[in-house]
């Protein structure tokens, strides 16, 4: 075999720094999803809310207990955890 010692047999010779198109495309669109996720919030005005908190005018906790939405019925709870269940 010719192969280089650090080369994957499986990986095409012509692959960009080591990795296939499919491989490239991936991590970069990650990178443009994250920025025009961004960008969306940013219009929506979701990220306002937090600027206003860090700057110190107005508390803003997105974690904050909220009222309910319709009065609870139930009395009680069992809550069942099963390790290794469905």
């Amino acid at each position: 075999m010719s192969t280089h010692a650090h080369q994957d047999p499986n990986t095409p010779r012509n692959a960009f720094c080591g990795k296939t198109r499919r491989e490239f495309l991936w991590q970069t669109g990650a990178g443009f999803t994250g920025t025009a996720l961004g960008s969306m919030l940013a219009q929506d005005g979701f990220l306002a809310g937090q600027a206003l908190a860090a700057d110190g005018s107005t508390s803003f906790n997105p974690l904050a207990a909220k009222p309910p939405m319709f009065a609870p019925k139930a009395k009680s709870v069992i809550f069942l955890f099963m390790y290794g269940g469905p």
